[in-house]
């Protein structure tokens, strides 16, 4: 989020609409510690298709190398 209050952001918007840096270095961190699990996207945005988009771009940084 902002920082400035508990304003919950899908990823790729705020901050990480500018600079995905840190998203893809937690992907990285995922994959040297052999995570398997699961990503919950709990989020309710407006308009809903931002949360579609969102799982897409989240999708390709999964994707394996």
């Amino acid at each position: 989020n902002w920082g400035d209050r508990d304003a919950h952001l899908p990823l790729f918007t705020g901050p990480s609409a500018r600079d995905e840096r840190g998203l893809r270095e937690l992907v990285d961190r995922l994959r040297r510690r052999g995570f398997s699990g699961s990503v919950v996207l709990e989020q309710w945005p407006q308009p809903p298709e931002v949360l579609v988009r969102t799982r897409e771009r989240l999708r390709e940084l999964l994707e394996p190398k």
